[in-house]
């Protein structure tokens, strides 16, 4: 590939209207869909119909695809990007359809083996990503023909993706992270693309957590979250994906995440899903600005020592762990107490989200349902919710605070803020009960008799 490619650029320079970006130029905008970015079409036969994306050889990463309109990666297995709502209700399901032949069956069940081995690996192995060659190219072959962002990144010290396995010998790991761009092409199937990377920025961000836990997902983006990770996947939409920097695993509990080449003077959202039988969801926003203290770095390349930072961000970890956050945004704490202090008026404001006229909001939930079973129409209100979208609001009173709107997305966060809180509170009273002394009472002496008052002493000496 390393001809090919150096043929194409002798072929195709980029100068004067043509050029790419400059280093440190913001690629794209996480609001809307990203614009292509000023690449050469029909650059040599001889590639096909591949996208060829190339950058300064920087490490042996790789660079991952995503559906540019909504911004979530492709997946390895098929040519499409991730569906929340199907693919997570499949995972979690694992059974096969009742229609299917012994031989589907087989293959199924093979397929989730293998997806779980890789789960357990490295999570973004399950999205389609190809190697970074020495020579900086990148090639995706048998792409549809579509709108597509790409994102490179390496590891220092690993080739590929790292991996975390039960056998140390085994596991490829790294906590620090370069990071060569994003670009974004209007592909058509049968016609090749040669494009450049355009760097994030020349920023440098250590990510650190409290508590620190390994067996974590990182992911940091220029793009908003529609709301706090705790409301689910509503919380996660296009923008946040379409502005996503980077992703890596965390498998080193004692050292933060160091990332090299972010974006400078733009306010960065991260989010860490900590894997456990009871998982945490760590959550912080970080703005990366030059210290005055530190000497300028000339080019963007030059990154200069990897433990020198710009910025650091340590996240809360909200979990049901005891050493777990809770401690909400203040925004959220009205509506917190409110699900806390009338749990179930708080939960029937799902109806009204649905529908303003309770007897419509519950005929859609009848027709939405698939059974009158509790957990059919809890699911069935789950989906009716996920079409509303984050920003719908109601009008409701809230205590203390009199009518006021809220957001369906801030009203999902509040429900598992308040059972999170009230989990923790029922362990911290089980701790003081613990701690509070206990009186001996012996079965043959009753109940110990409170002391006796000064008066009481004179009277008896008498």
């Amino acid at each position: 590939m390393s001809a090919l490619l150096l043929l194409a650029l002798a072929l195709h320079p980029h100068t004067g209207d043509d050029a790419p970006p400059k280093h440190g130029q913001i690629p794209d905008d996480p609001a809307s869909p990203c614009q292509p970015t000023r690449h050469s079409h029909n650059v040599t036969p001889e590639l096909g119909d591949a996208v060829v994306l190339y950058a300064k050889p920087m490490g042996r990463g790789v660079c991952f695809v995503m559906d540019a309109e909504t911004g979530r990666p492709l997946l390895a297995d098929e040519p499409r990007p991730l569906d929340f709502a199907a693919d997570f209700a499949a995972e979690r399901s694992r059974q096969p359809p009742a229609d299917a032949t012994e031989e589907e069956k087989a293959a199924l069940r093979e397929q989730w083996q293998e997806r779980s081995r890789r789960m357990q690996e490295n999570p973004l192995s399950l999205f389609r990503h190809e190697p970074i060659a020495a020579d900086g190219s990148i090639v995706f072959k048998d792409l549809p023909t579509g709108r597509y962002r790409f994102v490179a990144q390496v590891w220092t010290g690993v080739e590929g993706l790292p991996r975390h396995t039960q056998k140390r010998k085994d596991r490829r790991e790294s906590c620090h992270i370069l990071l060569l761009g994003s670009a974004c092409v209007d592909h058509t199937a049968g016609t090749p693309d040669l494009v450049g990377l355009v760097p994030f920025g020349a920023g440098s961000l250590a990510i650190e957590s409290t508590p620190k836990h390994t067996d974590g997902l990182l992911l940091l983006s220029r793009g908003k979250l529609a709301g706090h990770p705790l409301a689910g996947q509503m919380a996660f939409g296009p923008e946040f994906f379409r502005g996503l920097v980077f992703a890596t695993i965390r498998s080193q509990v004692n050292s933060p995440i160091i990332v090299h080449g972010v974006p400078r003077d733009v306010e960065l959202e991260a989010v860490l899903f900590n894997f456990d039988n009871l998982a945490g969801v760590g959550y912080g926003r970080v703005t990366v600005t030059r210290p005055e203290s530190v000497p300028p770095i000339p080019d963007f390349w030059e990154f200069g020592p990897l433990f020198q930072t710009d910025a650091q961000l340590t996240m809360p970890v909200f979990a049901y762990w005891s050493d777990g956050q809770s401690t909400a945004p203040a925004e959220l704490q009205p509506l917190i107490d409110f699900a806390k202090s009338d749990k179930a008026v708080f939960r029937m404001l799902a109806l009204k989200f649905v529908d303003d006229d309770p007897a419509v909001a519950r005929k859609k939930l009848e027709d939405a349902s698939e059974g009158p079973k509790p957990w059919q129409q809890m699911a069935a209100t789950q989906r009716l919710l996920a079409d509303l979208g984050p920003d719908r609001v109601i009008s409701h009173e809230v205590p203390g605070q009199g009518v006021r709107e809220i957001r369906l997305v801030d009203w999902l966060a509040a429900q598992s803020f308040a059972q999170l809180q009230a989990r923790h509170e029922e362990r911290a009273a089980q701790r003081e009960s613990q701690a509070a002394p206990q009186v001996d009472v012996s079965p043959d002496q009753g109940a110990a008799a409170p002391p006796a008052s000064s008066a009481d002493d004179g009277e008896s000496s008498q």
